[in-house]
């Protein structure tokens, strides 16, 4: 998947084109029951993130969407509804008129789809891969 995606200690970050957050939003909202991708993993350090992550696992459960990341790898889980909901978002990043651009998939106390202990992600669209 055409999608770099950074982390730190407590936060990851993808970058992706339009059309690559399409086809993520897609995956996201046809997924059966589990699904990996391996990401792009440019040649310059992550500065000033601690490193690339390597993958991407999808995974169809129950509840909230849950964010989190093991090593060089970000496992995004929950139900059908919730993961829906996450692919809209994805979506409305995509066909947004501004570019680059970005959403912030963050927990907070109202939050509809998010489960308190994901960790924070920022997603964002440029026109290129980076």
């Amino acid at each position: 998947m055409d999608i770099i995606g950074k982390y730190d200690a407590t936060s990851v970050e993808s970058t992706g084109t339009a059309g690559t957050l399409i086809f993520l939003a897609r995956a996201i909202r046809e997924l059966v029951v589990r699904e990996r991708f391996s990401l792009s993993i440019p040649s310059t350090p992550p500065v000033p993130h601690l490193g690339y992550l390597k993958s991407l696992e999808l995974e169809r459960s129950v509840g909230k969407v849950s964010v989190s990341r093991s090593g060089e790898s970000v496992n995004v889980s929950g139900s059908a509804d919730c993961l829906a909901l996450f692919a809209h978002n994805i979506e409305q990043l995509a066909y947004s008129e501004s570019c680059p651009d970005h959403l912030h998939v963050e927990f907070h106390p109202q939050h509809f789809y998010l489960n308190e202990e994901s960790v924070p992600l920022v997603m964002t669209k440029c026109l290129a891969a980076e």
